[in-house]
C-alpha cells in the first residue's frame, strides 16, 4: 500500500510519502530456506512426517505407515503450522530465523520536484 501527499510551493513540489509492504503481517513460509538442510533434506522430511496433513487419509500412505510407526498420521495440519500448545508433536525446522519472510516493512519518504 502507497499513500502519498503532494505540497505545491512557489518553485518546488514536495510529496511526502509512506510505502507499506505486507499491510497486515501476513506470515509467509519460507520452503527455500526454513530447513537447514534444504528441500528433500532429513530436515525437511522430518518435518513433513511429524505434519497431520488430510493427505495422509489416503491408502497410498498405508504402507509407509506401518513401517513408520507414529508418522504420516492424517489431521487437519497445514503446511507452514509450527509447534504450540495444541501441536506439540511438529518437527520444527531447524532454521528459525529463516522460517517466515516478508514481515511488515513501513517506509517514509519525500520527494522533491523543481
Amino acid at each position: 500500500m502507497k499513500i502519498s501527499k503532494t505540497f505545491d510551493f512557489d518553485f518546488i513540489r514536495a510529496t511526502f510519502y509512506v510505502d507499506i509492504n505486507n499491510l497486515f503481517n501476513r506470515k509467509v513460509f519460507m520452503y527455500d530456506y526454513a530447513f537447514s538442510d534444504g528441500i528433500g533434506g532429513t530436515d525437511y522430511t522430518n518435518y513433513m512426517k511429524s505434519l497431520h496433513l488430510p493427505e495422509y487419509s489416503k491408502s497410498y500412505y498405508d504402507p509407509i505407515r506401518d513401517i513408520e510407526n507414529g508418522y504420516y498420521v492424517p489431521g487437519k495440519d497445514k503446511l507452514g503450522d509450527l509447534r504450540s500448545k495444541e501441536k506439540p508433536y511438529i518437527n520444527d525446522p531447524d532454521n528459525e530465523i529463516f522460517t517466515f519472510g516478508q514481515p511488515r516493512e513501513v517506509w517514509f519518504g519525500i520527494r522533491f520536484d523543481f
